[in-house]
């Protein structure tokens, strides 16, 4: 009587420690973890307060452009993107804030020639344009960037390709 019950006890346990059918893998157990979860909280974790503000309000005038912009974080910047394209990736740094502009080198209108040609060098983020942003630097001239971006990536996927910069 002892055996048989102490047998039944062995079986409940291994039951117990079998993987749940969620956890199976072809019958075995998943040994794959599961990627990170990453968040604009991920990348604000740690950052001091200006750099913080100034990202919030960057974020709320790329949003005013269109109500179908998504924000994706990903482990190395936030991209914001429009009809499933990035137009603008977004690092978050101590002092600043790197925005890279996702246009082919040539197409970017900055009269002010405040961006950085990253073309040839690697980076994080897509785009060959760099923006880098303090609070000292006029928003309203970053966003016009921004927005040629916005409108190229909007309509990449169209027959015409062309954008009329001269209209933004």
């Amino acid at each position: 009587l002892f055996s048989k019950l102490y047998e039944d006890r062995e079986e409940e346990e291994e039951d117990e420690n079998e993987p749940t059918p969620e956890d199976k893998n072809n019958g075995e157990a998943s040994t794959t973890p599961k990627p990170p979860i990453y968040t604009e909280d991920y990348h604000l974790n740690g950052k001091p307060n200006n750099i913080v503000k100034l990202y919030k309000e960057l974020k709320k005038r790329i949003l005013d452009l269109d109500k179908n912009i998504d924000v994706k974080p990903v482990k190395s910047y936030i991209a914001y993107k429009i009809s499933n394209n990035n137009f603008v990736d977004i690092v978050v740094k101590k002092s600043k804030l790197k925005l890279y502009l996702n246009l082919p080198k040539g197409y970017l209108k900055d009269h002010k020639k405040i961006t950085s040609d990253v073309s040839n060098k690697g980076h994080w983020g897509n785009g060959d344009y760099l923006i880098q942003l303090n609070e000292n630097t006029d928003l309203d001239y970053i966003i016009s960037l921004i927005k040629q971006s916005y409108e190229y990536n909007k309509n990449k996927k169209l027959k015409n390709k062309y954008v009329d910069f001269s209209k933004i």
